[in-house]
C-alpha cells in the first residue's frame, strides 16, 4: 500500500521520474553536505538526473515504485503558479505542521506569513519561467522549533512545478557549531599579546598571527611562505647554517629546545630579542613537518640586562673594596654577580662562580633558598626596598658561631624606571649584636641593684618621703645640716606600743632565741600595719610606733589606729615567755598635729616630733599590762564606733592632769 498520505497514486505516477531525480539529488546532497561543500550542488543533481531516467526505466512494476515512495524521507508537493498545493506526498507528516488535507487546496499565503509567502512565490515563478530547477534553503517554524530544509523546486508544466524539500536542520546545526569554534579559534590566535608562527622544515613561515605581523612590522600576510632567514633573522651565511643546525638538532632532540630565546629583527632592520616555546610537529611516520613556535618579546629585559652589565663594569672597582657584602640578582632571581667579599663568605673561589647560579644551587637547604628567594621576589613584586633587616646567617661559619647579619635588599631599575633585578647589601654585625647585648644585660643588672635598693629604701622611708629623697639625691650633700625634708600635720594619730616584761626576760634567753622571738613579733606588727594602711615609724628595743594620716592624709587616720591596736592586744598573746606565760603589751594612743621630716646626711630615718608625740608616748609608758590607753582628742574622735571605759584624771609628766580612757572593743552593730 502507500503511505495514507498519498491521495491519488495514478495521479503522482506520470511524475515518477522527477521524483526519482529529486530523490536521488536529495542523498547526493546529504553526502556532499556532510563533507561541508555546498558548491556543487547543481552539477551532481545533473550527474544523478541521467542516472534517475536509467534507473526509473528499470522499475516496471507498481509495487516497486510503492516500496521507494514508501523509503522515500522527503516532502513532495506539487504546487501552480500561485503557490497553491495540488498534490502532497510525505513519509514523514511531522515536518508538515499540519495535516494534508487541511493543506490541499490553500495556497502559501493561507499557510504562511505573507513575507514568506512571497518569497516561496517567487521561487516557484523562477522554475516556471526559466524552466530550470531552484535550488533553494530556508527555514520554518513547526512546533516551536525550527527545521531547516533543502529544496529543489523543478517544473513539470507550464503552470506547475514539483517542489522537494528535505530537512537538514542537524545539517545546519553542524555548520553552525563549526563555525562558531573557527570563529573561537580565531580569537583565541588572535587575542593573546604574543607571537603564534608555524614554520616547516624548509624554514618557510606558514602562519603567523596578527600580533605578531605588527611586532614584525610587516602588513598582513606579507609574511606568508617567506623564509625566516632575511625576515625574522639576519641574512647572513652563519644564519642559514644555524638554521639547518636548528631544524636537525630539532628532530633529534625536540625537549632541548622548548625555549629559546634568540635575536631577531623588526622589519626596519631593528634589533629585537624574542622567547620561543617551541612545540615539533611530527606526521603519522614521525618526521618532522613543522614547528609552533610562541613567541614573547624580551627586548626590554635584553636591553637593562646589558644596560646593568655596563654598569657592573663601572662599580665593580668600588663594591669589591667596600666591607659589606654585595649580590644581585635578575628579575628571575638568578644571580649575576656579586663583591669579593659576598663571594669569600659564600665558600666560592671568585665572584665570578656565582653567575648563573640560584639559592638552591648554594644554599644547604632548600627550604632555606626558599626563604631567601621569598624575600628577594617580595622587594622585586612591591618595588620596595627593605633596610636594615637584622637576621642570622643560615650557613653558619666551620666554628658554628651564630653570624648577625644587617640585610639590606633594594629593586634595580632600568632607564624607564622598571625593575628589572634586586640589589642585596649585608652587613655582619656579630660584634655589635655582642656589644648590645652586654650594653642590655648591664642595663638589666643596673635596673635590678636599682630594684633592691628601692625596695631597701621603701622598708625605711614611706613610699611618698623615698620618692622625694630620689627625686632630691643630687642635692642631698648640700644641706649642712638642714632638714632634708620636713612637713607639718595637723590631724595624726600615733600609737606606741610596748611589750610588757621583755626587758627581765633578755637576762634569762640566749641573744639568738631572743633576737628570733622579738623578730617574729615585730614581723607580725609589720603585717598588721601593712594590712590596716598604716606607716611604721620606728622600732625601739621591745617598743613599737606607728602613726596614721601622714605621709599621705586620710579621713580615717584614729580608726585605723584603734584596729591596730585591738588586733596588736589579741596576737601577742600567741607568743609566750620561758615561763609559759603570754606575753602582754602596753599601747597608747593620741591624736593631733604633727612634724615630719628626715634629718642627717647617713643613716636618716623618717621620724615625728611633736607634743602629739610626746603625749602618746605618756599614754603608753603610764599605761596597764593588757591596756590601751587613749586621750580625750582620741576618744572624741571614736566614742561612737568603738567600747571605751573612762580611766579618769592622772598626771601626765609635763602634761599636768589629763583624761583618759581604756580601748576595750569595738562596736558591733
Amino acid at each position: 500500500m502507500l503511505p495514507s498520505t498519498m491521495t491519488n497514486w495514478s495521479a503522482i505516477y506520470p511524475y515518477t521520474p522527477y521524483i526519482l531525480l529529486v530523490w536521488l539529488g536529495v542523498f547526493a546532497l546529504v553526502a556532499l553536505l556532510t563533507g561541508l561543500i555546498s558548491i556543487g550542488i547543481r552539477q551532481s543533481l545533473s550527474h544523478l538526473c541521467q542516472r534517475s531516467k536509467a534507473l526509473t526505466n528499470s522499475l516496471n512494476s507498481d509495487s516497486e515504485l510503492r516500496a521507494l515512495f514508501e523509503a522515500m524521507t522527503e516532502l513532495i508537493f506539487v504546487k501552480d503558479r500561485q503557490g497553491r498545493y495540488l498534490k502532497i506526498v510525505s513519509a514523514n507528516p511531522d515536518l508538515l505542521g499540519q495535516p494534508v488535507e487541511a493543506m490541499l487546496g490553500k495556497t502559501e499565503y493561507d499557510l504562511l506569513a505573507r513575507s514568506q509567502a512571497d518569497q516561496f512565490v517567487g521561487y516557484i515563478r523562477q522554475a516556471l519561467d526559466s524552466q530550470q530547477t531552484v535550488q533553494v534553503e530556508y527555514r520554518l517554524t513547526l512546533a516551536d522549533r525550527t527545521v531547516w530544509f533543502a529544496a529543489s523546486i523543478s517544473p513539470i508544466s507550464k503552470d506547475s512545478v514539483l517542489w522537494v524539500a528535505r530537512d537538514i536542520t542537524e545539517h545546519k546545526q553542524t555548520l553552525e557549531a563549526l563555525r562558531a569554534s573557527e570563529a573561537q579559534y580565531r580569537d583565541l590566535v588572535e587575542t593573546p599579546n604574543c607571537i603564534i608562527l608555524r614554520w616547516d622544515v624548509q624554514g618557510k613561515i606558514k602562519f603567523i598571527n596578527r600580533y605578531g605581523q605588527t611586532f614584525f612590522g610587516y602588513d598582513d600576510d606579507q609574511l606568508l611562505n617567506c623564509s625566516l632567514v632575511g625576515t625574522l633573522v639576519p641574512n647572513t651565511p652563519r644564519s642559514q647554517r644555524m638554521l639547518s643546525i636548528l631544524i636537525r638538532a630539532i628532530r633529534k632532540r625536540p625537549e632541548r629546545y622548548r625555549i629559546r630565546t634568540v635575536e631577531t629583527i623588526h622589519k626596519t632592520g631593528k634589533t629585537v630579542w624574542v622567547t620561543w616555546a617551541n612545540k615539533p610537529i611530527f606526521n603519522e611516520e614521525g618526521e618532522l613537518i613543522e614547528v609552533l613556535s610562541i613567541g614573547t618579546d624580551v627586548t626590554e629585559r635584553k636591553q637593562a640586562e646589558a644596560a646593568l652589565r655596563e654598569k657592573e663594569e663601572y662599580l665593580r672597582l668600588v663594591i669589591d673594596n667596600i666591607p659589606q657584602q654585595v649580590f644581585w640578582k635578575d628579575i628571575n632571581l638568578v644571580f649575576l654577580g656579586c663583591n669579593k667579599k659576598w663571594a669569600k663568605t659564600a665558600g666560592l673561589d671568585n665572584p665570578e662562580v656565582v653567575v648563573g647560579k640560584t639559592d638552591y644551587d648554594l644554599l644547604p637547604s632548600r627550604d632555606i633558598a626558599e626563604l631567601y628567594r621569598q624575600q628577594d621576589a617580595r622587594v622585586i613584586s612591591r618595588n620596595q626596598a627593605e633596610f636594615h633587616v637584622v637576621e642570622t646567617k643560615q650557613k653558619p661559619p666551620v666554628d658554628g658561631q651564630t653570624v648577625w647579619l644587617d640585610v639590606s635588599k633594594i629593586p634595580i631599575h632600568d632607564a624607564q624606571g622598571n625593575v628589572v633585578g634586586v640589589l642585596g647589601v649585608l652587613e655582619d654585625i656579630t660584634q655589635r649584636i655582642q656589644v648590645e647585648k652586654q650594653r642590655l644585660q648591664a642595663e638589666a643588672d643596673l635596673r635590678a641593684e636599682q630594684q633592691k635598693s628601692e625596695r631597701l629604701l621603701l622598708n625605711i622611708l614611706p613610699e611618698a618621703i623615698a620618692q622625694q629623697l630620689k627625686q632630691n639625691h643630687s642635692t642631698l650633700g648640700k644641706y649642712h645640716g638642714e632638714a632634708l625634708i620636713a612637713e607639718q600635720f595637723d590631724d595624726v594619730t600615733i600609737l606606741f606600743a610596748d611589750i610588757v616584761g621583755f626587758t627581765p626576760l633578755s637576762s634569762r634567753m640566749p641573744p639568738t632565741e631572743l633576737v628570733q622571738l622579738l623578730g617574729t613579733i615585730i614581723s607580725t606588727f609589720d603585717l598588721l600595719s601593712e594590712e590596716y594602711g598604716l606607716e611604721k615609724i620606728k622600732t625601739i628595743g621591745d617598743a613599737y610606733m606607728v602613726a596614721c594620716g601622714l605621709p599621705l592624709p586620710r579621713f580615717d587616720h584614729t580608726e585605723a589606729i584603734a584596729d591596730m591596736a585591738l588586733e596588736m592586744q589579741r596576737v601577742i598573746t600567741q607568743f609566750r615567755m620561758d615561763t609559759g606565760e603570754a606575753f602582754q603589751l602596753r599601747i597608747g594612743i593620741n591624736t593631733g598635729p604633727v612634724i615630719a621630716g628626715v634629718i642627717g646626711m647617713k643613716k636618716f630615718i623618717y621620724d615625728l616630733w611633736g607634743d602629739t608625740v610626746n603625749v602618746a608616748s605618756r599614754m603608753e609608758s603610764q599605761g596597764t599590762s593588757g591596756g590601751i590607753q587613749v586621750t580625750q582628742a582620741t576618744y572624741e574622735r571614736l566614742k561612737d564606733q568603738y567600747v571605751l571605759e573612762k580611766r579618769g584624771i592622772i598626771e601626765v609628766k609635763g602634761k599636768g592632769e589629763m583624761l583618759t580612757y581604756w580601748l576595750t572593743g569595738k562596736v558591733h552593730c
